[in-house]
């Protein structure tokens, strides 16, 4: 239980079929002047850095984050008019600022309506308004779930200092896991892991318009520094934080470079993954085949029972035209089949089952040399990931010039330096690069040195993120 001051004591009755409040919330008796001097809290949540199986969300896969030290603070305090007033700044590269203000009262009528934008939220663009829809978007979906009370007083919620552009690092999650733990501490509320995990996917599947896994909430909210959180996204399996072994590091590095079609291209990939899973369960039902239970999910099949069985069955490309006059619609809203495009359904679907299998043998190999410190163990864990790196290139295509160089150049490095393994990260398309090193004075020189060379080729100097840090749950927070 939370030590803030326990101001809300009332939780009005929400509606379960249209999530809208019932009544309104009682008179506390305080004046506006009191309201206003009520302390408020803050919570911090840390962004991530996929480190195997980022895109293997969406097919029940296992996902491997770190939790990174940089991290978004959102603080939450009581203001006396009804209303939710958002404001998000950054003081770098230029000074802005950013605010939103809605009343209780539209926010209890309008329904999911007002999370409409004339434009597309791009949360890891580091767009302020993006930000400030994020947050708010947090804060009623929570309340309308029941994770948090429905409030006596107006609300303030502020997210200073947010990072400059960079990456795909998980900002939107990070966003709205800091809003939730924020706004529970200041309501002096117990906030349930499971359920605000969801309400953190779903806020930004809603707000982004891309389906998102519980990877990042999970990484947001529960993450542990100096250990690996654990996601089965499609069944929502939550594993035990995997704490890396003494003498070791997995590193970020911001690199540059992103593909401006980077949605275009995940979208793209998407579909064709659907469209292979669609086909192996065609064949399955028409070989009246009940012992591979797939569920819907990929990662239930194994790499032997792929190879064997569908592989050679799926068409290396086919128009999403003729895919959809002869097997129909995959189904999947985040990734319609367009017509007009040509899918390499073979080697994305591949991918999805090569991924899983190394992001689980990625998790025995660390846990196998934490237990007796085997070098040969991280040697194979790097192993696997430079093999996924070749996967994101060349099975679905989505790796950027700059991020395939810095990885050829650390790899050169060797083992030999304290460099392990490297692989594109943030789900493919460039900007940044995840590598597991050595925990020494010599395996981050040689990793320094590779980012040195790398930024004499291509006059873009890489950051290098070697902290990791707590998730927001597990973050004490500050009174304010």
């Amino acid at each position: 239980m939370s030590t803030h001051p326990r101001v809300m004591t009332h939780v009005s009755s929400l509606d379960s079929t249209s999530g809208e409040w019932e009544g309104s919330a009682p008179a506390t008796g305080l004046r506006a002047g009191e309201v206003a001097s009520l302390p408020g809290c803050t919570a911090s949540a840390p962004l991530r850095l996929d480190v195997m199986g980022g895109l293997g969300e969406y097919t029940g896969g296992l996902v491997l984050n770190l939790p990174l030290s940089p991290h978004i603070e959102v603080s939450a305090r009581w203001r006396p008019e009804p209303s939710v007033a958002v404001t998000a700044s950054r003081a770098l590269p230029t000074p802005a600022r950013h605010a939103l203000v809605s009343p209780f009262e539209h926010l209890r009528a309008g329904g999911r309506e007002w999370l409409a934008l004339d434009r597309a939220i791009t949360p890891e663009s580091g767009d302020l308004e993006s930000a400030c829809t994020l947050v708010l978007g947090a804060w009623l979906e929570g309340v309308r779930r029941g994770l948090l009370p429905e409030p006596l007083h107006g609300m303030r919620l502020e997210v200073e200092g947010l990072p400059p552009p960079r990456a795909d690092v998980g900002l939107a999650s990070a966003l709205c896991a800091a809003t939730l733990v924020a706004c529970a501490r200041l309501a002096g509320a117990d906030l349930d892991p499971a359920g605000a995990i969801h309400v953190c996917a779903d806020v930004e599947s809603v707000l982004t318009g891309l389906a998102c896994g519980i990877g990042d909430a999970v990484s947001a909210l529960t993450g542990e520094r100096g250990a690996l959180t654990q996601a089965r996204c499609g069944s929502g399996q939550i594993g035990p934080n995997l704490h890396l072994p003494e003498g070791s590091l997995v590193v970020a590095v911001l690199c540059g470079g992103r593909d401006p079609q980077r949605t275009h291209t995940h979208r793209t990939v998407r579909a064709a993954t659907q469209m292979g899973r669609l086909l192996i369960e065609r064949i399955l039902a028409h070989e009246n085949d009940t012992r591979v239970g797939m569920g819907g999910l990929l990662s239930r099949l194994t790499m032997t029972d792929f190879v064997e069985r569908f592989r050679d069955r799926l068409p290396t490309k086919i128009s999403g035209g003729e895919f959809l006059e002869r097997f129909g619609d995959p189904g999947d809203p985040h990734a319609p089949v367009d017509p007009r495009e040509v899918y390499k359904v073979r080697s994305r679907t591949e991918h999805h089952i090569y991924e899983n299998m190394r992001a689980s043998q990625f998790a025995e190999r660390l846990s196998h040399y934490a237990r007796n410190k085997e070098r040969q163990r991280l040697i194979d864990a790097g192993e696997l990931m430079y093999a996924s790196h070749w996967s994101y290139g060349q099975r679905c295509g989505m790796i950027c010039v700059a991020a395939d160089r810095l990885v050829t150049l650390l790899r050169r490095r060797g083992h030999d330096a304290g460099i392990f393994g490297a692989k594109t990260a943030g789900r493919g398309c460039g900007g940044l690069v995840a590598a597991l090193i050595e925990d020494t004075p010599t395996a981050r020189g040689a990793l320094e040195d590779a980012c040195r060379e790398f930024a004499e080729q291509h006059k873009f100097i890489p950051e290098c993120i070697y902290a990791s840090a707590d998730g927001a749950l597990r973050s004490p927070g500050r009174t304010i």
